[in-house]
């Protein structure tokens, strides 16, 4: 989940409106954690999730008008898997 606050994933608030982002412009969200429903069931403590976050398309045409879509901008994240007793004490 995507928040606008960087206490959104704690107070569970905050969370982010889509947007259009502006070329030049800085635009800030904040990622919280996955729910502990989304997370999977044989993971141990202290796994380590590892995926990325892509934001945006670009479209473009090439010389047959075939339309081509691509992300412009790619990150690399991770989770570390918490013990079961921090993420019922956090509310995840």
């Amino acid at each position: 989940m995507f928040y606008s606050q960087p206490d959104g994933p704690i107070v569970g608030s905050g969370t982010f409106k889509s947007t259009v982002l502006v070329p030049g412009e800085p635009e800030a969200f904040y990622v919280g954690p996955p729910s502990s429903e989304k997370l999977p069931k044989n993971a141990p403590p202290g796994a380590v999730l590892v995926g990325s976050i892509t934001y945006g398309t670009v479209s473009t045409f090439n010389k047959k008008d075939e339309q081509n879509h691509r992300a412009p901008v790619s990150y690399s994240i991770s989770y570390t898997i918490l013990p079961s007793k921090m993420i019922k004490k956090r509310g995840f």
